[in-house]
């Protein structure tokens, strides 16, 4: 059996304690939630920053969603962005991969290498 994981490592930086309030409670919120946590996070006092990481598992799409809200509620101009890894503990077909993920003015866009090569070897064909 094979054990697939989702690994990113981040901050989302904050303003003022308001900004930082809010990060907190929306993600114990989402942990509390069916859904279980988005990742596992640090505050960063020193660097006016939520640290936000996952080891083994985090979800990309609702920390994407988290942002996007974040930024819409303090009407923040900053663009934010990550990327992830997607591996697999044993060598099998396509389990390896990620991506990235930019959030601005509460857009959110996904990239992902592999829809990328596919759209260029189709322009190609």
């Amino acid at each position: 059996m094979a054990n697939n994981y989702l690994q990113f490592s981040t901050k989302i930086p904050y303003h003022t304690a308001a900004q930082k309030d809010w990060l907190v409670a929306a993600l114990q919120a989402a942990s509390e939630s069916d859904e279980g946590p988005i990742c596992q996070y640090e505050i960063e006092e020193n660097e006016c920053a939520l640290w936000l990481y996952a080891e083994e598992y985090g979800d990309i799409e609702r920390l994407a969603a988290l942002v996007s809200e974040y930024q819409l509620a303090f009407q923040l101009e900053a663009p934010w962005s990550t990327s992830w890894a997607s591996t697999c503990s044993k060598m099998r077909l396509d389990e390896f991969s990620g991506g990235a993920v930019a959030v601005i003015r509460g857009e959110v866009q996904f990239f992902e290498p592999i829809s990328d090569a596919l759209r260029w070897l189709k322009a190609r064909e």
